[in-house]
Formats: structure tokens, C-alpha cells, sequence
């Protein structure tokens, strides 16, 4: 039997349906999802499936797309999720000279019969009216957008869901910014999304609304939202931007949202993040939005990079802990305020969640948060020094992860000597540094830290370092009494694993290796010069007791 016949050739329409489905959905563009549902009769309902959930309106063709769902009711009928994308169009496209006229022709007026029928049959004569005064008109959208789209909502009767990027604002950066206040807040108010007819016919129906963050070729500024027209709105989702009129106030929430919000994301938060909670939380003082239950908070970095460092958003109350001398006390955030400001809404039944997620090579993380977390991250902050925050930065990890730790476990500050240690040596695992029996000092003679002879100025360096050895005329009897003396603590005992990730396996590996072979050779004393006392960097501080320790440490680490 030939082999082909034993294992018959499989395609992909061998798969199930369901597979079909998931696979369609990972195709992005309408093109390829409409040349795919052309491609086979199987292919059809996974194409159709993928295309109108959510339904992605073209810049291009959306008459078209209207006239499809005339003709074919059942596929409107699935439409529940529309994103209508950059749906603003700034210039003349090849679609702007083929849509309506203020005078139609043929094939307009055919056209112009269907949408009128189907108006007046699921609503009234008043709603086409309103529909139709927007034919020929150009607004902020483009030209016939506002019509196209109020056309698509009547036709999709179970959409509930709607997503859009804001229309940029034009004024380039220089001029804006040299505005008079009163001219950047008239740039910047507030105003509803649409006109009022589809602000009308999406009230009716979205429940849930999301907001795109802003393009980078459309600038730093976005409008200022006024959704208050939205009576149904459950959920929303939206930029920083829209809450705030740069260099000047954050808007209050009672004027942007609807009453029957629960839910809030709010992306690309900034430093007016916090600014901006507190005008929440005096707004719900107030019994507004009393249906307002949960906040997200999503920044576009680390809980470091982007939570802590965003304390500059609280005015002059907060300065900024990584300037000039952050190692003194002023320059350090007021963890209080913070912890105030983060635990105020929860007194109003507001529960509030920090997102961070960080760009990787490969894909986007998103670790979630709590208030206290950020406020046991701010307490640690003030333990560290500009150094060890860098250190952190390059190490991609917490505060939590770098301070020094007591014998309790309990964050502490790190001498001067420690801090020269570390920076030093920042490439070795931060395990060994944040160690709750880490003592500094015993490595002084260790070859491996270069016999670091630390900060002369710190009292704790005078009362801990050794006495130089006596002369001994018989070298023997003085290697003999340096291999006795043990500096290194008997036992090493790590930090919580709450609090530091667990080295991978080559830290581990080049640890125990580096251990082994630096305070090995320390240990042994070696051909030194007849009558020349031994160099401090092979004196042997450390005997093999300690180095075996050092060893089972690393075997631990299941390496």
C-alpha cells in the first residue's frame, strides 16, 4: 500500500468548524477575511464571523457595506461590536466623489429609498429627518461620516458595544502651547464624541464604549470627552487625555460621566493620575455617580517606572525623589499623601486596581496591583539611594527586590560601604546583596570582591574590620591562624519569596561557581616571598566550612 494511502494529506478544511472560527479571527484584515470567505463555501461562516465580531468599518467601501446589510438582515442582526477605528477622515478620498450629493443622482436616489424605508420602518419619519439633514455635510469626522454611521446603528439592532480613536487635534505643539489659558481650555473643552443625532441612537443602545489611546502622528492632545448623553453606558474605557486640560485642571467627573457608569479603565495614565482621584472622590462625596463601583488604572511600564515615579502629578507637595541629592530626605515622596490619596476611594465603595504593562521583546505583560502595594513599594522607595533605584532600572525589578533587609526581614537603608559594594558589583545576583545575613564587611578579603577595603568614614567599617596581623617570623604558623579565621556567617538565609524572584539557572550556576573558586584559592595560602607577609586579597578569611555552605546554597537552587 503506498504511504500516501496509509496517511492521507490533511488541509485546513479537514479541521472542525470551531477551529476554523478561532483561526479566522486571527486575520486582521477585511481584505484577506473577505477574499478567504470567497475562497471556499466551508470558509464562509468563520470569514463572516471574524468580520463582524467586532465589525471593523472601512475608511473606504462603507456604503457599500450599508447596502450588504440591507440586502442581508440576518448578517446585521449578528453585528454586536462595531470599531470604527480612525474613522476620521481629514481629505478627500476616491469614496468622497461617489457618496451622496445634496442633489442625488440614480443610483443616490435608489440608494437613498432603501435607507429611508428601513428608517421610517424601525423608527419614525422625525429620526430620518434628523438622519437626513446630515447628507452632504463635512464635519469633524469627514464628509458624510456622521450619516454613514447613524445609518449603521439603526441597522444593526443588537449593537451594544462601540469603539473609536478621538479626533486629533490639529494646532501643533508650539502654537498650542503659547496659547492664553482661555484659548487652550476653548481648544480643549468639553464636547460630546459625535453630533447630537448619533449621539441620540447610540445612547439607546451602547452599554460599553471604549476609547482608543491617541495615534503618535496625531499629537500629544486630545479633546476633552463629554459623555453625559450615553444614558445607558455601563462600561467605559478611555485615555488620560480626555480627563485633563493640560497646564491647567482635571475635569470633573460628574461633568464627563453618565450616571449609570459602573465601571471605569482609564488608559495612558500620567501624572495627573492621582490629581484626577482626587476630583473623583470628592465628586462621589458629593452623590454623584452613585453607580460608579470599580477603577482600573492602566500605565504603560512597571509598577516603578510608572506608578512611583508618577507622584509628581500631586503638586508641591510631592517633589521628585530621582533629582539632584536624591539620597537626602527631601527628596524622597510623602508616602502618607500617597497613601491617602490611593485608600480615599475605597471609603466611598470605589475599588481601585493598578495595571502595569511593560513592552517586552516578545509580548506585552500585565501584572496587577493593589493600593497597598503601591504604598509598601513607596515606604521601600524611601529606604534607597539614586543608585540602587538605577540599579533596579537596569535589573527590571521593584524596589522590593533591591533594598537591603534586616535580621527581621524588614527593609532598611544600606551604608555607604554597601552601596559602594553593590554598584560595583551590580552584575552579581541581587539575591547575595539583599540577604538577611548579608554582612558586607566579612568579604573585604574575599578575592573575588577585589578585597574591597570599603569607606573608611563609616563607623561601622572601624569597629568591624580586623587588626592587621602581627609579624610572625615562621610564615607557617601565620597561614595557619588566617585559615582559622572566619569572617563569613555560618549560615546564609534569604529574603522572602514574596520579595525576591529566585535566581535563574545561570546566576546560580556561575554563583557557585565564582564561590567556589575564589574562596578556594583565598583559603589556601600560596608561595608568598620569604619574608613578606601575605597581600590582604590572599590572607584566607574564609575556610572550607564556609565554602561548602556556599555550595549547598547554590544546590538549592535546584540547578
Amino acid at each position: 500500500m503506498p504511504p500516501d494511502s496509509r496517511h492521507p494529506r490533511k488541509n485546513i478544511l479537514s479541521l472542525p468548524n470551531e477551529l476554523l472560527a478561532i483561526l479566522s479571527t486571527h486575520v486582521e484584515s477585511n481584505d484577506d477575511l473577505f477574499n478567504l470567505a470567497l475562497a471556499c463555501r466551508k470558509l464562509v461562516y468563520p470569514a463572516q464571523a471574524a468580520l463582524l465580531t467586532p465589525l471593523k468599518v472601512p475608511k473606504r467601501r462603507i456604503r457599500h457595506l450599508l447596502e450588504t446589510l440591507l440586502v442581508r438582515p440576518d448578517l446585521a442582526k449578528r453585528i454586536h461590536h462595531i470599531d470604527l477605528g480612525d474613522y476620521a477622515s481629514h481629505h478627500i478620498t476616491p469614496e468622497d466623489s461617489e457618496t451622496f450629493s445634496p442633489m442625488p443622482g440614480d443610483f443616490e436616489m435608489k440608494s437613498y429609498w432603501r435607507f429611508k424605508g428601513v428608517i421610517t420602518e424601525r423608527l419614525d419619519d422625525q429620526v430620518w429627518t434628523s438622519i437626513s439633514s446630515l447628507i452632504g455635510i463635512r464635519d469633524a469626522w469627514g464628509s458624510m461620516r456622521s450619516f454613514f454611521l447613524a445609518i449603521l446603528v439603526v441597522l444593526a439592532p443588537n449593537l451594544d458595544r462601540l469603539s473609536f480613536e478621538m479626533r486629533p487635534l490639529r494646532e501643533p505643539l508650539g502654537l498650542l502651547t503659547r496659547m492664553p489659558v482661555n484659548l487652550r481650555l476653548a481648544v480643549q473643552s468639553l464636547g460630546p464624541p459625535f453630533g447630537d443625532t448619533v449621539t441620540q441612537l447610540l445612547s439607546r443602545k451602547i452599554r460599553v464604549l471604549k476609547v482608543a489611546r491617541n495615534a503618535p502622528e496625531n499629537g500629544p492632545y486630545m479633546h476633552n470627552l463629554d459623555l453625559r448623553g450615553f444614558s445607558n453606558l455601563n462600561r467605559l474605557s478611555l485615555p488620560m487625555d480626555t480627563l485633563i486640560r493640560k497646564y491647567w485642571m482635571a475635569s470633573e467627573p460628574c461633568q464627563i460621566f453618565p450616571a449609570s457608569l459602573e465601571h471605569l479603565e482609564v488608559l495612558s495614565c500620567d501624572s495627573f493620575t492621582f490629581l484626577w482621584i482626587l476630583t473623583l472622590w470628592r465628586c462621589r462625596e458629593n452623590g454623584k455617580l452613585p453607580c460608579l463601583r470599580s477603577v482600573d488604572l492602566f500605565f504603560l511600564s512597571t509598577l516603578r517606572g510608572a506608578m512611583l515615579l508618577q507622584s509628581f502629578g500631586l503638586g508641591t507637595g510631592i517633589s521628585v525623589g530621582l533629582s539632584a541629592g536624591g539620597d537626602s530626605k527631601k527628596s524622597r515622596p510623602s508616602v502618607a499623601r500617597l497613601d491617602a490619596v490611593l485608600r480615599a476611594p475605597s471609603m466611598v465603595d470605589i475599588a481601585i486596581t493598578l495595571y502595569s504593562q511593560p513592552h517586552t521583546n516578545l509580548y506585552l505583560q500585565t501584572s496587577q496591583y493593589q493600593p497597598q502595594d503601591l504604598c509598601m513599594e513607596l515606604g521601600i522607595w524611601q529606604e534607597l539611594t539614586l543608585g540602587e533605584v538605577t540599579l533596579a532600572a537596569l535589573n527590571n525589578a521593584s524596589f522590593s527586590e533591591v533594598v537591603a533587609r534586616s535580621r527581621d526581614g524588614s527593609p532598611r537603608a544600606r551604608t555607604k560601604f554597601e552601596n559602594r559594594l553593590l554598584l560595583r558589583f551590580w552584575g552579581m545576583p541581587l539575591c547575595l546583596f539583599t540577604s538577611r545575613t548579608f554582612e558586607p564587611l566579612s568579604w573585604t578579603g574575599v578575592r573575588m570582591f577585589n578585597g574591597n577595603k570599603g569607606t573608611k568614614s563609616d563607623p561601622a567599617y572601624k569597629t568591624i574590620t580586623p587588626k592587621v596581623l602581627p609579624k610572625h617570623k615562621d610564615q607557617k604558623a601565620k597561614t595557619d591562624r588566617c585559615d582559622k579565621k572566619v569572617l563569613l556567617p555560618a549560615k546564609f538565609v534569604l529574603p522572602k519569596p514574596s520579595a525576591l524572584p529566585s535566581p535563574t539557572f545561570y546566576e546560580a550556576s556561575w554563583l557557585k561557581d565564582q564561590f567556589f573558586q575564589e574562596t578556594r584559592k583565598a583559603s589556601v595560602y600560596k608561595g608568598s616571598k620569604k619574608g613578606r607577609a601575605p597581600s590582604r586579597r590572599s590572607s584566607g578569611l574564609v575556610d572550607n566550612r564556609a565554602v561548602d555552605e556556599i555550595i549547598e546554597l547554590a544546590k538549592s537552587w535546584r540547578i
